[in-house]
């Protein structure tokens, strides 16, 4: 099932609410917010951030929800994010910055700019 999907959003709060572990890691060290980041899941995103989620968990590559919300040109996403005080200056393990991600969304980069 893709994480963009609206069912995604009720099996997440189902998976939630029985007591799953909101900082699971999976793959290269994606959390479920850095998922619902780069897949555009803004429900999902809000969801994992009223329950606690870290917000500027980073996976293996440095890469925090934020960074893949630029990359990916998820702008509702990051909108959340920044709205929760995601830490905008952060860099990927290569120096890469949000603002150099974003360069391929004008909406995402305005977001960060504003």
């Amino acid at each position: 099932e893709c994480a963009a999907e609206p069912s995604a959003l009720l099996r997440l709060k189902a998976l939630l609410d029985r007591g799953a572990d909101i900082e699971y890691r999976a793959g290269e060290g994606w959390s479920a917010l850095q998922t619902a980041a780069e897949y555009g899941n803004a429900p999902a995103a809000e969801l994992l951030l009223r329950r606690g989620a870290d917000i500027n968990a980073v996976d293996a590559a440095g890469r925090s929800a934020l960074l893949w919300a630029c990359i990916q040109g998820k702008h509702e996403v990051l909108s959340v994010l920044l709205r929760w005080g995601a830490d905008r200056e952060g860099r990927t393990r290569q120096g890469e910055a949000a603002i150099e991600l974003a360069a391929r969304s004008a909406k995402c980069k305005s977001l960060l700019l504003g």
